[in-house]
């Protein structure tokens, strides 16, 4: 019997728990009228969708590209996120490019 309500009080804190963790992020912010309201005003552009639209250029030709954004247009990309940058590279590799 004791087994039992432990199970179900696990279970409980198991579907709250994830309940939780799952749920869209209620301080994402956006910006109106020139106004902010919260940690940050517009969503940066992630850099690799800007890659792979350049995808016929040859590699040097992408990364000559990726400093050149990153220098005159680090406000417009999203140049923070490793895991995407470092799929993005792996995708060459897998291609044997």
């Amino acid at each position: 019997m004791l087994k039992s309500k432990v199970k179900v009080i696990l279970w409980i804190v198991f579907v709250c728990y994830w309940q939780t963790a799952c749920s869209p992020n209620k301080h994402q912010t956006t910006a109106t009228s020139g106004t902010t309201t919260g940690v940050t005003a517009a969503k940066k552009l992630p850099i690799v969708q800007k890659l792979r639209e350049s995808s016929h250029l040859p590699i040097d030709a992408q990364i000559a590209l990726y400093y050149q954004l990153k220098q005159e247009s680090p406000d417009t990309y999203n140049f923070t996120n490793e895991d995407e940058l470092t799929m993005f590279g792996y995708s060459f590799l897998w291609e044997n490019k």
